[in-house]
């Protein structure tokens, strides 16, 4: 088996046979190794997609341990049948990039992007022209890769277009009273950067202390200022049955793009597939790797992907 070391800074990278149409590839970061897969189509390719999962435990698949969708799977299946490759990745702590010493209280939201910079600068490095496609927190994330690296063109979809702390203080108020009462005042204290060591049980799995910096950290990027500062092409893309993410956040991205395009997915959801106008089947998909994303998406991303050569 033929093994290529590429010695990037403080980056190493290993990849493991090239030839394969699904290769495994890891790159070193601050001495934690983290993990992907890159895919090709079989035949020789000039543009790869570099996708971004979203918040969460999300892994390359696009799966956590509550749910399986395969989203990020099957998007990588039908751009590769339109010749254009994907680097897929766990996140530090997710999937096959565990870390030994991994620690949640040390996570800040710039972590995620110094990672994601440093795998788009090696994706880059092997020639390919890299488009940055990042799904939900992903696209903030990938609209601050897009600053530091030269990227051919970025992809937001269901991107917020507002900060974390104000799409989290809309969710909380559309909640019952008593979980409104118990949650807004943790939320207002974080988002003034200050951390709250007393939180309800019932708040933990939200704002746990060990959560508590990195969501500060989040709360301070507004995705809207950050896109405005990219000179390169944008292609957003929004399902319009997105339980989590609006049809307005991405008109917001949209409008503060220098140079973008807009595509309203209809009857899609946040995970990508076409449901029903019912919460119980859109929440369905969530979990039913069986229910395939809508070929829109791949089709609209090729599309634009082919404008932009």
């Amino acid at each position: 088996m033929k093994k290529i070391v590429i010695l990037l800074g403080l980056l190493f990278v290993t990849l493991f046979s090239f030839a394969q149409k699904s290769q495994e590839v890891e790159i070193v970061v601050a001495g934690d190794t983290l993990r992907g897969v890159l895919d090709l189509p079989a035949e020789k390719v000039k543009q790869v997609v570099f996708l971004l999962p979203g918040s969460g435990p999300t892994d390359r698949d696009g799966n956590n341990p509550q749910m399986k969708s395969n989203a990020y799977l099957q998007l990588s299946e039908d751009l590769q049948k339109g010749g254009v490759g994907v680097l897929r990745i766990d996140k530090r702590g997710i999937g096959k990039s565990t870390l030994k010493n991994f620690s949640e209280r040390s996570l800040r939201f710039e972590t995620f992007a110094i990672d994601a910079i440093k795998w788009a600068e090696w994706l880059s490095s092997l020639g390919y022209e890299v488009i940055v496609a990042g799904h939900s927190e992903g696209s903030t994330i990938g609209i601050l890769v897009c600053q530091k690296v030269a990227i051919k063109g970025f992809v937001s979809i269901s991107g917020p277009g507002r900060s974390a702390g104000e799409i989290l203080q809309e969710q909380i108020g559309n909640q019952p009273k008593e979980i409104q009462e118990m949650a807004l005042p943790i939320l207002s204290k974080l988002r003034s950067g200050t951390q709250v060591s007393d939180v309800h049980p019932f708040m933990m799995s939200l704002f746990r202390p060990s959560v508590q910096p990195y969501l500060i950290s989040w709360m301070s990027v507004d995705p809207a200022e950050e896109i405005a500062k990219l000179q390169i092409p944008v292609l957003v893309l929004q399902g319009d049955r997105d339980l989590q993410v609006r049809v307005e956040d991405a008109k917001i991205l949209a409008n503060r793009s220098k140079n973008s395009k807009i595509v309203i997915l209809k009857g899609i959801n946040h995970v990508l597939k076409k449901t029903g106008k019912d919460r119980e089947s859109n929440m369905k998909s969530y979990s039913d790797p069986s229910h395939r994303i809508d070929p829109s998406v791949a089709r609209e991303m090729l599309s634009w992907l082919g404008s932009i050569r």
